[in-house]
């Protein structure tokens, strides 16, 4: 029996594919990369259908690259030559939700949407993302650090991981938290010794591949009030944001540069140059002038439990804004944003289709970790930075909490993915800024076009990763080349 028949027996044949046109549709990226051709695509149901792949695999040193919905937004799970994709979409079951412990446990292949509508009746929610309910599943979010609508309030999307159930690179099955124990529920994440959940956090299915994850959950707050700010450069918002973070002002602080995918397609003036539609790099800056708009802007939330909550929180907050003399913007008359009486919860939007839609659908992006003191010097730079490419890049700022401690940066820019010169340009640019985050002390953790120059950074800690790596994943058959982890290098 050859391997085609054999992973095809595991699933059943209409869950197995090597058809040209299925495969191709998992290799599309926004990023500005050059997926490989993989073997075929297959879709497990079950853990036990999963152990069996992962172990034909290592018998027959096949690689997996597993993916869960998304559009690849920032090229962590490309296709490998030869390899397999395994697609955990089918693995969408909601197994329980416990309103008591506030504890949900879910498949991998749950999405936003239907977290969402599980939740209402209980009045609870999780860790939702700035993306697409329908497209995106929550485990992705908790398992790789995401932002969320509540980083301020609680901080990063694994604040929310209790526990998870992974198939590591041997096939075994591995639990971790007090779901661990066969008499207990996963009401809390640590077991006797050190916290294993951590293993799978960040680690982009290269340490395993999670089948059960288990997530806290929290009352939905009914009252909520916002304000937008507005700053010259970033530079000037450090000492403010920082301040209002620290003292818990806001449950919510996110912020940006602004961007051309903020205003709608009949609002662009295209040039029209050799059948290519764009823009020209200085029109944000002209829009931006005759609204009378700053070009950096953040916007606050507060929640409450009651009105009466929310009101105190809300003056004491705009009591600092006026000694600090802190512009607000008035956008609350846009149809492309509205800031006024937004429910945290309910601000679920998709950046990456607002952003890539006028380019031509690509996406470059970059996510790093810097304290707030930070800003200046690492996103400062950016825009010029861009526009020396050609781009007319942007940032966007979340801060975490508690307490301000740090925050999550991202630059993007959008592209024309179609346009060989433009993917050049753009993958030349993502280097340049990657190593100037890098050498002023930002911490990339997600994947990046060049991992080298991360780890090159943190020798000592690429050494650590690769001897989990040999002990979890000894044939390294899952997510190879993540993180520069490859069978010649463990």
């Amino acid at each position: 029996m050859g391997l085609s028949s054999k992973f095809a027996g595991i699933v059943g044949s209409e869950y197995y594919s090597e058809d040209r046109a299925v495969v191709e549709a998992y290799r599309d990226t926004l990023f500005p990369v050059d997926p490989e051709k993989p073997l075929g695509v297959i879709l497990p149901e079950t853990t036990e259908e999963v152990q069996a792949i992962v172990r034909l695999c290592n018998e027959n040193n096949i690689p997996i690259v597993p993916v869960a919905l998304g559009a690849g937004v920032n090229g962590m799970n490309l296709p490998i030559e030869g390899g397999i994709i395994m697609d955990m979409s089918r693995m969408n079951k909601i197994h329980d939700i416990d309103p008591d412990t506030m504890v949900a446990v879910i498949e991998p292949g749950v999405t936003i949407a239907q977290m969402i509508k599980a939740l209402e009746p209980y009045g609870l929610m999780t860790s939702y993302p700035n993306s697409s309910p329908p497209s995106s599943v929550l485990i992705n979010i908790v398992t790789m650090k995401g932002s969320g609508q509540h980083i301020t309030k609680y901080g990063t999307a694994d604040y929310y991981l209790q526990g998870v159930e992974a198939v590591l690179g041997t096939g075994e099955i591995m639990k971790t938290g007090a779901g661990a124990l066969d008499s207990s529920d996963w009401h809390f994440r640590y077991c006797l010794g050190p916290d294993l959940s951590g293993l799978f956090i960040g680690s982009l299915g290269t340490m395993g591949i999670i089948t059960k994850g288990a997530v806290k959950l929290a009352p939905v707050s009914k009252y909520t009030w916002s304000v937008a700010l507005g700053f010259q450069k970033i530079g000037d918002a450090m000492k403010p944001i920082n301040f209002i973070g620290k003292h818990r002002m806001a449950d919510y602080i996110n912020g940006q540069y602004w961007y051309t995918g903020v205003i709608t397609d009949t609002d662009y003036p295209w040039e029209v140059n050799g059948g290519k539609a764009h823009l020209p790099l200085d029109y944000m800056d002209k829009w931006r002038e005759s609204r009378g708009l700053t070009p950096v802007w953040f916007h606050l939330a507060i929640e409450g439990a009651d009105e009466r909550e929310v009101e105190v929180r809300r003056r004491i907050l705009e009591e600092y804004l006026d000694s600090e003399r802190i512009q607000r913007l008035d956008m609350s008359n846009d149809g492309w944003y509205h800031v006024r009486d937004v429910q945290i919860q309910g601000t679920i939007s998709s950046i990456a289709a607002r952003i890539c839609r006028h380019r031509g659908g690509g996406w470059s992006s970059l996510v790093f970790i810097a304290p707030i003191k930070k800003w200046g010097e690492i996103l400062d730079p950016v825009i010029d930075m861009g526009r020396k490419w050609g781009f007319d890049p942007t940032y966007l700022l979340k801060v975490f909490g508690p307490y301000a401690h740090t925050s999550q940066c991202r630059f993007v820019l959008s592209y024309n993915k179609s346009d060989e010169d433009e993917r050049a340009r753009a993958k030349n640019f993502t280097r340049e800024f990657t190593q100037h985050a890098v050498n002023n002390g930002g911490v990339i953790h997600r994947q990046t076009l060049q991992p080298d120059v991360v780890m090159a950074h943190q020798p000592e800690y690429f050494e650590m990763l690769k001897q989990l790596k040999k002990v979890v994943d000894p044939n390294c058959i899952l997510n190879r080349g993540v993180f520069g982890l490859r069978p010649d290098n463990i």
